[in-house]
């Protein structure tokens, strides 16, 4: 067996389902553990331990080797598709569309009658017919989300011709919503139509939508319209008429309507050219009418893919060469990062190098420039680097006198734009250490002791909220009388612009980082601008001066006729790169120049109601005349900001929230931070603003001990978030270095992590992969081969792929390590593997000193740990149960080897003999000496019965002749060599329990067995307790058997505690999870509506239609926010169609009651409550009168219902529809005996809530009366449901409890029997008398059952359910079990 090593690498595209990566996720690491480790060439030979650290590129993953020396390895994109099927044309159907290629667009659906409606959705896939054809497909899309959405048309100079199809045009995507007519203020129609004299009501109502309800930005565009119709020979048919502007607002829904998409539309990012010679195009091809696409043959290609990592077959070093690893003067490479556009590698000297991601570049051989850029042309010796860190854009460093700086990528931003943005190095105020740096695409963070120190680029929220301040501050300071205006006064205009026009922004959302030049000035921070747009390389080349100077004359304040120029006479492009236009939100940039515009003046002259005003800019003087009316007087302070503050130069401090314990944890992103801390226990995620304003807390449902190590652990915690400076990522690594995905549930919280099954995670890594404008990508995308069944991926667009990277090795010491992993022997299932394993360590045990033997035992079973802090036990646990009905092989076999078997059947027949003893009134001496003899006898049996039965098993594996086939069936997979995984379902279940025998039998892992029973994983559950909460009842059996082995010599509550905590959560005890096992009702109703109590859980977003059953309410969303629905009850569970149901599987029973049995017996459990107070035997009796309602109608039902077998569920998008053919739940009944009949049982609950008084305190008869009713209504609770609701069989039971402890005699007499029986007695009383004022016939009806039985007997009678009573029932048994 080798090392099992394999790299892993996953990409999920942004935006996406976190909820279908994570299923991949699962398929990989199912995939490994079920068919092996699927190894990398390039790393076969290399141990994992000699890999010190992994980084992530675009197209490489790059290793920092023990040697200090750096490497790569290349990956890249294979696409694999179905063959292609030929699909004969349809006739479509009546009323529906042309085609099905432009109208039904929805996802991973087949077409049917009703395709021909539009459906299409944001993001959704193309069409099946077009998927041969990329671009028809994605300007399908585009057509398809051109509803409401608002279009500028400006028209370009004249050209040759007076026809429309000579003209050209730009429709500029303005992506926000059309406004309704009846919505626009009239004052904003008014003002407009003053200045727009003769323009009708309906052009300008028109204008005023498309601009958003810019008055300004409206009648520049008309103006500037109607100067453009006055050039034109004949403008009145070259104007684009006002139907055609309606109709592109509407949005062209048809693909054969008025213009084709063809060579329509080009979809950049998000601006689109219309060429009107097109149009004319489309609407006559030379005469000639092409067929419909519908009449032709299509060649169809499944839209479903499926693309893979592929990885290079060798290492790349940084040099080239693999024995001159290093550059010129370096010897170690002691850190790496990566940007978008290269690798950076730290020497021990604290200097950085670079290596660009170009295929089959080497590194370079001089230090990176940024070198240069901080510490100047020498490097000295007395300051240098000593840690850096990376996201995709920018990076910050830190030097060894604690000063710390920032850069960005300027391989990837661009020179001028790396210039603009690069922060020098600045020192820590108060000189605070730094513990830790942070740095995301905006800006960049480092953590002291006490608060966090932040500098960069402001997020939009943040300095919005500063400028909104500002603002309001300011206008304290204004005046806006006119009588107030006087010469020499300081004036500005009522309304200027936020940015104006020319200037520059970048944008970092879209796929390739763009900069753009402001062609409109933006006069609030939620508008969108248009822009003339450059790449980075693009803007590099251009002049310095960007803002010609008629352009900067071209920015007048003064109040008139703002007419904007065209943007034609912006600049001359002779020398320019071409330009294209785009729209973008003024949130989605930064800008790293702002134009300044002349928003204050002076005074100088005053003539009625005009103004003479002296403006001063920074460019030069202007004179400008305007209405007093349109000015505002400023005041001494009150110059504001004409726009918000960008860049931060100096650390801005920030304080951490109070009642944070400990921080574990920290990361940027740009929105500002989010921070893992410790509050009162428990692990809490808190995102938190640039300005120290909590945004969100959330408490993640996960065990502080199990992320973040022991309480007590004197070492720092090594837990981790990890998201690469990027908001659509987030992880969480735990101490072990185990990846914990974070997952949002419904309400914006997080969702409890699931199981994954791998262990030995060395190395973890996230990067990005920024995908070109219109690419198509699978939503995820693994190097991994996942398990067979996974549902293919469909091809769509996104604008980035979120890379993460990782290197598991199990065996990280040698490539061929002499002793193989546990855990991942474990994880195959190879029971052969395990007990070769088992043999050498006793061997070691052997020849080792005991000492040596500890460690060694530490090392390589205590320590070893898998996802979610799990054992070597919880591992075997979490492979031990069945995934569905069909493939569970923990059932009970032909013999008796279930132990307690024989134990159970003679228990109930002893609780009946009990109750015919009673009933036939039999000596009460020989009644007790048959009860101890056959209870005695009982056990004894019941272990013989369990010994033989192991005993002859054993045997029969030992003989190598054939075994019969009831035997044979129930052997579990022993391979001979070890490493073999084992992919059979049911065989994997059967080694798992196999392996946790071998486990508890061998003689070498008792020293460590009980740590590994006492270890909690991420959930807080032992071995033991998750064996139970995930229904593996077989192995719970066995890891009961060697607790009882282990801890038999205690008391009966240090043994409880042995077993369950109480202060970890109370519903977490096994009793009660034994109970809430039930099967949820969808498996035995299917989706038959049935009268039932329904829950909505807001944490699944089981709200509105759907809904959840009580079974899962009770497991699948306990501790959620999963309420009772106060609506209809007639319903069928969704559960399953929401989340991962985990009550579909019903388990083995007979093992289930045999541990309720054991658990009573053995432990105090049944004393405890659960998280609302329920006693379990109230619990028990809630739920059988549930059950019992439920159930009544099943068997009509069961006649009726369809054939499961495993049908796909088309609206739920080829889910697979669990099973619904099984028997409804009947466990809770029995329970409900089995406690019944346990003294103790019936005992605690009778006392539940009860008050000890203090021994030697007076007290009076009033109080003492009162404190015998303390618990009274808990109790009155479970007497009402049990004689209401239950059956009478299970009064019966209780009744012979009372009477069986009531005779018994000297020392096995309970003291608190007469107590007991007398609280029980006031319970029945208080009911009866409830119950007779709501419905006072009942006590008609009690009335006349006791006067036909007047001759009550003096001894205490009672019925039973079972046998025929030879006298009427006394008084006393028609009040107990007579009165509903």
């Amino acid at each position: 067996m080798g090392d099992n090593k394999q790299l892993l690498l996953l990409g999920n595209l942004s935006p996406g389902d976190d909820h279908v990566f994570l299923e991949r996720i699962q398929a990989c690491i199912n995939h490994r553990n079920s068919h092996g480790s699927h190894s990398t060439n390039a790393l076969d030979s290399i141990a994992g331990e000699q890999i010190k650290q992994i980084v992530v590129g675009p197209d490489h993953i790059a290793l920092l080797f023990n040697d200090h020396s750096v490497g790569r390895i290349a990956f890249d994109v294979n696409e694999v598709k179905p063959p292609q099927t030929t699909i004969s044309p349809e006739k479509p159907v009546s009323g529906g569309s042309n085609n099905n290629s432009g109208s039904n667009i929805s996802a991973g659906t087949n077409t049917d009658s009703n395709a021909g409606t539009s459906n299409a959705t944001a993001g959704s896939n193309p069409p099946p017919g077009s998927s041969g054809n990329p671009s028809f497909a994605s300007a399908a899309v585009v057509n398809a989300n051109r509803t409401a959405k608002i279009r500028r048309v400006m028209m370009a100079s004249r050209r040759a011709g007076s026809q429309f199809a000579a003209r050209g045009g730009v429709i500029v995507d303005r992506g926000r919503a059309l406004i309704p007519a009846s919505s626009i203020p009239e004052d904003l129609i008014a003002q407009a139509q003053v200045v727009l004299q003769g323009k009708s009501r309906e052009v300008i109502v028109r204008e005023l939508q498309r601009t958003n309800l810019n008055v300004n930005e409206a009648v520049n565009n008309l103006l500037s319209r109607e100067d453009d119709e006055e050039d034109l020979e004949d403008g009145a048919d070259a104007y684009l008429p006002e139907e055609l502007l309606s109709l592109l607002d509407a949005g062209l829904r048809s693909s054969e309507g008025l213009m084709e998409q063809e060579g329509l539309y080009t979809t950049g990012e998000g601006y689109e050219y219309l060429m009107a010679r097109e149009l004319s195009g489309v609407r006559r091809r030379d005469g000639r009418i092409e067929p419909s696409r519908k009449d032709r043959p299509t060649t169809e290609t499944s839209t479903t893919v499926r693309e893979k990592f592929v990885f290079g077959d060798a290492i790349e070093y940084w040099t080239g060469s693999a024995d001159d690893k290093m550059p010129p003067n370096v010897k170690k490479f002691v850190k790496i990062a990566a940007f978008q556009g290269e690798l950076l590698a730290l020497t021990d000297t604290g200097v950085l190098y670079g290596w660009r991601w170009q295929r089959k570049a080497l590194g370079e051989n001089v230090p990176h420039l940024i070198n240069t850029m901080f510490f100047g042309n020498q490097l000295t010796q007395t300051e240098y680097f000593t840690d850096f860190e990376t996201s995709a854009y920018r990076a910050v460093v830190l030097t060894n006198t604690g000063r710390m700086g920032s850069f960005v990528d300027s391989r990837t931003l661009g020179r001028k734009i790396a210039d603009a943005l690069f922060m020098p190095l600045v020192e820590v105020p108060d000189g605070e250490a730094v513990e830790s740096v942070h740095v995301c695409p905006m800006f960049a963070a480092v953590r002291t002791k006490s608060s966090l120190y932040w500098w960069g680029i402001n997020p939009f929220t943040e300095r919005r909220r500063v400028f909104d301040k500002h603002k309001n501050k300011a206008k304290k300071f204004i005046s806006t009388s006119s009588s107030d205006i006087k010469i020499g006064a300081e004036v500005r205009t009522k309304s200027n612009p936020v940015y104006a026009a020319n200037s520059i922004a970048v944008n970092l959302q879209s796929s390739v980082p763009m900069v753009g030049v402001m062609m409109e000035s933006a006069w609030s921070l939620t508008e969108t601008c248009r822009f003339r747009i450059y790449t980075p390389e693009q803007f590099d080349q251009l002049k310095e001066d960007l803002k010609p100077k008629e352009d900067k004359k071209a920015m007048n304040l003064s109040v008139g006729n703002r007419k904007r120029a065209a943007p034609s006479d912006d600049v001359s492009s002779a020398s320019q790169p071409p330009v294209k236009e785009t729209a973008w939100l003024i949130k989605d940039v930064f800008f790293i120049h702002e134009e300044p515009c002349n928003d204050i003046g002076v005074v100088q002259i005053i003539d009625g109601p005009i103004c003479g005003i002296h403006f001063k800019s920074y460019i030069d003087e202007k004179k400008k005349t305007g209405d007093g009316n349109d000015l505002v007087v400023v005041q001494g302070g009150g110059r504001q900001l004409s726009a918000p503050v960008t860049f931060e130069r100096n650390p801005q401090r920030v304080f951490l929230p109070h009642g944070i314990r400990k921080v574990i944890s920290l990361v940027v992103d740009n929105s500002g931070f989010r921070i893992l801390v410790e509050k009162k226990g428990r692990l809490h995620l808190i995102r938190m603003s640039t300005l120290g304003k909590v945004s969100s807390d959330h408490m993640l449902p996960i065990s502080f001990s199990a992320v973040c190590g022991p309480h007590d652990n004197p070492e720092p915690s090594k837990a981790q978030l990890i998201n690469y400076g990027d908001d659509n990522v987030l992880l969480l690594r735990d101490y072990n270095g185990a990846l914990i995905p974070l997952i949002r549930n419904a309400i914006g919280g997080y969702c409890e992590p699931i199981y994954l099954g791998f262990t030995g995670m060395q190395h973890l890594s996230v990067g990005v992969r920024y995908l070109k404008s219109n690419e198509t990508s699978s939503a995820v995308i693994s190097s991994a081969p996942i398990e067979k069944g996974s549902k293919n991926d469909t091809p769509r667009t996104g604008s980035k792929l979120i890379l993460i990277a990782s290197m598991i090795t199990p065996s990280p010491e040698s490539v061929q390590p002499n002793l193989p992993s546990l855990m991942q022997l474990v994880f195959y299932c190879d029971v052969g593997g395990v007990k070769s394993f088992l043999k050498k360590l006793t061997e070691i045990s052997r020849n080792m000193k005991e000492d040596e033997f500890k460690k060694f035992i530490e090392q390589k079973i205590i320590r070893l740990r898998a996802d979610g802090n799990r054992t070597i036990l919880h591992a075997a646990v979490m492979q031990a149960f069945a995934r569905s009905n069909a493939n569970q092989a923990d059932v009970e076999p032909s013999n008796n080897e279930v132990p307690g078997q024989s134990l159970l059947t003679l228990q109930e027949a002893l609780d009946m003999t009990e109750a015919d003893a009673h009933r036939e009134k039999m000596d009460r001496q020989w009644k007790n000496m048959i009860a101890g003899a056959v209870s005695d006898g009982a056990k004894q049996l019941a272990k013989e019965a369990a010994a033989a039965a192991v005993k002859e098993t054993r045997d029969t594996r030992s003989k190598d002749d054939p075994k019969p086939k009831e035997v044979e069936n129930m052997e579990v997979e022993d391979v001979s060599s070890s490493g073999k995984p084992v992919s059979d379902l049911k065989t994997r279940q059967k080694n798992s329990i196999e392996i946790l025998k071998l486990f508890v039998e061998n003689g070498a892992m008792q020293p460590c067995l009980t740590e590994l029973l006492h270890v909690r994983d991420i959930h807080g559950h032992t071995a033991f307790i998750s064996a139970i909460q995930n229904r593996a009842y077989g192995a719970a059996s066995v890891l009961w058997s060697s607790m009882l082995k282990l801890f038999k010599r205690l008391p009966i509550d240090d043994f409880t505690n042995q077993v369950y905590n109480h202060a970890i959560h109370s519903d977490d005890s096994p009793l009660f999870i034994l109970c809430y096992n039930d099967t949820c009702s969808f498996t035995w109703t299917g989706d038959e509506h049935i009268n039932q109590d329904i829950f909505e859980c807001k944490t699944c977003g089981l709200t509105g239609s759907l809904c959840c059953c009580t079974e899962c309410a009770n497991t699948c969303h306990r501790n959620h926010d999963c309420k009772l629905k106060r609506t209809s009850p007639t319903a069928y569970c969704d559960c399953w169609e929401k989340c991962s149901c985990r009550a579909l599987v019903a388990g083995n029973d007979t093992q289930r009651e045999y541990l309720l049995r054991e658990l009573l017996r053995h432990t105090d459990l049944i004393s405890q409550t659960n998280s609302r107070g329920e006693h379990l035997l109230l619990f028990l009796a809630r739920t059988v009168g549930r059950q019992l309602i439920e159930q009544e109608n099943f068997t009509r039902r069961n006649k009726n219902r369809t054939n499961p077998a495993s049908s796909l569920n088309a609206a739920s998008g080829g889910q697979e529809i669990p099973e619904r053919d099984l028997e409804p739940p009947k466990f809770a009944q029995r329970a409900l005996r089995i406690c019944l009949s346990e003294w103790l049982a019936v005992k605690s609950l009778i006392l539940v809530g009860v008050k000890t008084p203090n021994e030697g305190n007076f007290i009076s008869e009033e109080a003492f009366h009162l404190q015998s009713q303390n618990g009274c209504t808990h109790l009155d609770k479970f007497v009402y449901t049990l004689l209401a609701k239950c059956q009478e069989a299970h009064l019966d039971i209780l009744l012979n409890s009372f009477i069986t402890v009531a005779n018994k005699k000297g020392d096995l007499r309970d003291n608190k029997i007469d107590y007991c029986i007398s609280r029980f007695i006031r319970s029945v009383t208080r009911v009866f008398a409830l119950t007779t004022l709501v419905a006072p016939s009942t006590l008609a009806l009690t009335i006349n059952s006791a006067a036909c039985n007047a001759d009550d007997d003096a001894a205490i009678k009672f019925s039973t359910s079972t046998g025929e009573v030879s006298r009427p029932p006394p008084t006393r048994a028609i009040a107990i079990s007579g009165i509903f």
